[in-house]
């Protein structure tokens, strides 16, 4: 065989292709891993952290609001029967106040007579203060109390006192059922109730004004030193 090989061969000392493949090969894929491993990983978002569901706040602790306290009713106030009692041009004075037979007369006629029970008999002085008017007076016992009447007597026991009235024959001596009083003038009048218990220590007489022109109550409170039995 000639120096030279067939054009297929390989010349002496000369390397063939199919050996630098197998001999850069390894190289060049040693050399991409290393490109591949020096690369910085792309960073990773960071795991998110659980949620546990929205939680509703619990609602705010209402107490139950109290009802207001109804409004205390004013305290009365009353005024002592030794001294006169007085609204506007107005002055009631109580006169007596008595536990006995009530001295009665008769409205056709002359004729006198008694009560058959012991009463409690108040006897009080209407006077007009006023110099220009004259008042129309409407007693607060008598007949008029057949037709309903607010006036009221109680004691300090809460006892109620009813007022009494003789009809229409019989009428308290002394008493004015009604009248005209002038300026600077007075009459008198007597109320009737029942008798009072007998360890009462005081009672709360009380007048509607409106029986002389006047507005509200008079509150007037007989102590028992005044009882005359």
């Amino acid at each position: 065989m000639s120096g030279k090989q067939k054009q297929s061969g390989v010349v002496d000392g000369a390397v063939s292709s199919d050996e630098i493949l197998r001999w850069t090969a390894p190289r060049k894929a040693a050399a991409a891993l290393e490109i591949i491993k020096g690369k910085p990983e792309a960073p990773t978002s960071p795991p998110r952290e659980a949620t546990s569901p929205a939680t509703v706040p619990p609602a705010p602790r209402v107490d139950p609001v109290p009802p207001p306290a109804p409004p205390k009713e004013p305290v009365a106030e009353w005024a002592s029967a030794e001294s006169p009692v007085k609204q506007g041009d107005i002055q009631i004075k109580v006169t007596s106040v008595t536990v006995g037979q009530v001295l009665l007369t008769e409205t056709i006629g002359d004729g006198e007579g008694r009560s058959k029970e012991n009463l409690l008999s108040i006897g009080l002085e209407v006077t007009n203060q006023s110099e220009t008017k004259k008042l129309d007076y409407r007693s607060w016992g008598g007949r008029a109390a057949s037709f309903g009447t607010r006036t009221s007597l109680t004691d300090n026991f809460d006892n109620r006192y009813k007022v009494v009235s003789f009809g229409f024959s019989s009428k308290v001596k002394g008493a004015t059922e009604s009248d005209s009083v002038y300026p600077g003038k007075a009459i008198q009048d007597v109320l009737v109730f029942e008798e009072p218990v007998g360890k009462v220590e005081y009672l709360n007489l009380e007048l509607p004004a409106e029986n002389f022109g006047g507005t509200g109550m008079m509150r007037i409170r007989i102590p028992v030193s005044m009882i005359k039995r």
